[in-house]
């Protein structure tokens, strides 16, 4: 992946609703040449999200760049991770057939 999520909360999965993400950055040509989808990291913050679809604007991962990012939106869909009520500890109750 080249989206670091930050900040989803927990009992909360994330699914990207397209498998390609658009993005415009801006750069003198020298960077320019140098970049593509493998070395421009982008960031997404879920931290204010809840359950449901959201179009959610990117940043970027790696503060230092010498690139701009100037649009970049992502479809997601955060969905609750479902618990699951059996407990794998449970102690045997004696009701077992030994011979």
């Amino acid at each position: 992946d080249r989206i670091d999520v930050v900040g989803l909360a927990e009992g909360l999965q994330l699914e990207y609703d397209n498998t390609t993400v658009d993005v415009t950055v801006g750069a003198v040509t020298s960077v320019l040449d140098t970049l593509d989808s493998h070395n421009v990291l982008l960031a997404l913050d879920a931290s204010e999200l809840t359950a449901g679809r959201h179009r959610v604007q990117l940043s970027l991962a790696d503060e230092a760049a010498s690139y701009d990012l100037l649009d970049a939106y992502v479809e997601i869909t955060l969905t609750e991770i479902e618990e699951n009520n059996e407990n794998p500890d449970e102690q045997d109750n004696g009701n077992s057939n030994e011979t």
